[in-house]
C-alpha cells in the first residue's frame, strides 16, 4: 500500500518530482530549491525506504503574509546527525546514518571517523527522490513540505509497524 500511495503523489508532483542515482565516487548533484528528500537503498529485488527529510519552511511574516525560511535541498549535504552524506574520496562516498554519539557536538568532531555511525551505505546503491516545491503554496498538489513528510512518514509507519531506519521521529 505504502508503494502505491507514493507512486501517486509522484505522478501528482509531475515534473516536480525528479529522480537522483548516485554514482559511486561522485558528489549528489543537489537540486535548486526546497522540498521533501527521500533516500532509497538500490536492490536487486526490490528498493528500501531509508530516510525521508524535508528542507524549507513556511513562515509568517509580520505584515500577515508568509515567506520561506533559507532551507534548501543542498544544505542536507552539510548535515551530521542524524545522517551524513560523506563525500570523502579517501573513505568512499556514502549515506551513513545511525550516530555513534548523543552529544552533536561530539558527533560533529567524530563524524569522519569509520564508527561514526551504526549504518552506512555506498553512493553506488543510493538514489535520493525529490519533490521540488513552489513558493507559491497553490503550486504544490496540495502539500507544504512539512505535510508531505509526515503523509510518508505515516504511512510508511502504518504498513511496517516503525519507521524507515534512518528516521527517527515523526
Amino acid at each position: 500500500m505504502f508503494k502505491e500511495n507514493y507512486d501517486a503523489i509522484v505522478a501528482e508532483f509531475g515534473e516536480k518530482f525528479s529522480i537522483y542515482k548516485c554514482e559511486k565516487n561522485a558528489k549528489i548533484i543537489w537540486p535548486k530549491g526546497f522540498g521533501v528528500y527521500v533516500v532509497w537503498e538500490i536492490s536487486s529485488s526490490e528498493d528500501e525506504l531509508i530516510y525521508v527529510g524535508m528542507t524549507g519552511k513556511f513562515k509568517k511574516k509580520v505584515d500577515g503574509g508568509y515567506a520561506i525560511n533559507s532551507g534548501k535541498f543542498s544544505n542536507r549535504k552539510n548535515r551530521w546527525t542524524p545522517y551524513l552524506f560523506q563525500e570523502v574520496q579517501e573513505d568512499g562516498f556514502s549515506f551513513r546514518f545511525g550516530p555513534k554519539y548523543s552529544n552533536s557536538t561530539i558527533q560533529f568532531d567524530n563524524r569522519l571517523e569509520l564508527d561514526a555511525y551504526s549504518d552506512s551505505i555506498s553512493y553506488e546503491n543510493l538514489r535520493v527522490d525529490f519533490f521540488k516545491f513552489s513558493a507559491d503554496v497553490d503550486c504544490n498538489c496540495g502539500y507544504t513540505p512539512s505535510l508531505l513528510e509526515a503523509k510518508l512518514l505515516t504511512e510508511y509507519l502504518i504498513e511496517n509497524k516503525s519507521l524507515p531506519p534512518a528516521n527517527f521521529e515523526i
